[in-house]
């Protein structure tokens, strides 16, 4: 979250929820753990848990999603997989998702990615996605994402998304410094509507905490504590 949810072109569990092309890297198994608090002048809580292992050139992965108060409350649960080519990786993701506030209603969608790496550098991430709602109305909704991520130096990382649907679009900008190997510092930006992100990751072995913060001025400001854990098979 701390460069805008500009994570298109990222590798992990994120691919879970925004592009299922990057459900993979160098590692053999992934774990992700994140509590949140979505909207602070609506009062929402999160909690996030993912996993993912390797089979060969394949990447399996399963993610499941909590958000509510005492009146609203919604649950998202996703699978994924990811085929790795070497430089260019294709993935599909089915998601469903149950929503309680005064009745209920739920739908589902399904998502196919691929991302590119041009160089050691430079890798292009897109993503379409086609989501149809159920309840007292159907409502069908395709979403776009197309981003990039290029390493500008050794220590910067910068990262930039579009994100379309059948209604509306935004525009996000990332940034991301490492003044050594153990921390980064983060920034982000997105357009439309104006939303500002920052966040710091701590790099302990192979356990990498995350803590972002962002403002929405409709919403308020906006809270995300992450854990992950990356091994080998043989460890």
């Amino acid at each position: 979250m701390g460069r805008g949810n500009a994570v298109s072109a990222d590798r992990g569990l994120h691919g879970i929820f925004f592009n299922p092309a990057g459900l993979h890297g160098d590692l053999q198994h992934e774990f992700l753990l994140t509590l949140s608090m979505p909207y602070a002048r609506l009062g929402l809580r999160g909690i996030s848990a993912a996993f993912m292992r390797r089979s060969g050139e394949y990447f399996l992965a399963a993610g499941l999603e909590a958000i509510g108060d005492p009146l609203y409350q919604q649950t998202r649960i996703a699978v994924g997989v990811t085929r790795d080519f070497g430089s260019f990786q294709l993935g599909l993701r089915p998601e469903w998702s149950l929503e309680s506030a005064e009745g209920s209603r739920s739908w589902f969608s399904i998502a196919a990615g691929t991302q590119w790496e041009f160089s050691e550098k430079i890798r292009i991430g897109f993503a379409f996605s086609q989501l149809v709602r159920s309840g007292e109305y159907i409502l069908s909704q395709s979403v776009v994402r197309a981003g990039f991520l290029w390493q500008a130096g050794d220590k910067l990382f910068l990262s930039g998304e579009y994100v379309t649907n059948d209604y509306k679009g935004s525009f996000a900008l990332g940034i991301a410094y490492m003044p050594s190997s153990r921390i980064h510092f983060m920034g982000g930006l997105r357009i439309a509507p104006g939303r500002i992100y920052m966040g710091i990751r701590y790099t302990l072995d192979r356990c990498k905490v995350d803590y972002a913060i962002g403002s929405d001025p409709a919403l308020g400001s906006q809270h995300a504590l992450s854990i992950r854990w990356l091994r080998s098979s043989a460890e």
